[in-house]
């Protein structure tokens, strides 16, 4: 009986901890599908991301990530623009090849605490599903207050 209780309350734990830490993934991604019409070659999606210190400490940079979730298409790629305010500072990736299953590289923009722009954009006529990476680090490698908010989807 003893044994029996134990093997549940592991199974519970597990659950709980799996549940948990698929909701903290998931919460700093962003997604769309930007011109679905696919007649617009300079539809751009805006966002905007606030770092903040939420007990890790102080923002030191935004991490980005995108990935192109679409069919193939040659020379129809995605990328994503970050740009911090207070620096004057803006970085790019780009997922290198339409419609595979690998994101772009990953950059960092080093800022600080507050308000960050991201913008989405892509190279050609064409509808894209695309998916982002985004996240807020302290300079001891702690994830700081990440929030997303939409400013525009096209």
């Amino acid at each position: 009986m003893k044994d029996s209780f134990l093997r549940k309350l592991l199974a519970t734990s597990l659950l709980i901890t799996s549940l948990t830490y698929g909701n903290s993934a998931v919460a700093h991604s962003v997604g769309n599908l930007i011109d679905a019409t696919g007649i617009n070659a300079s539809a751009t999606d805006v966002y905007q991301i606030s770092c903040f210190d939420d007990g890790g400490g102080p923002t030191a940079y935004l991490f980005i990530q995108i990935q192109d979730g679409s069919i193939p298409v040659p020379g129809l790629l995605v990328s994503a623009q970050a740009y911090f305010d207070q620096t004057k500072i803006m970085t790019n990736t780009s997922d290198p090849i339409s419609g595979d299953a690998n994101a772009s590289p990953g950059v960092q923009l080093s800022g600080g605490n507050g308000n960050y722009i991201l913008s989405v954009s892509k190279t050609a006529v064409g509808a894209r599903q695309y998916n982002i990476t985004v996240h807020c680090w302290s300079v001891n490698g702690e994830h700081t207050g990440t929030d997303i908010n939409t400013l525009q989807l096209q």
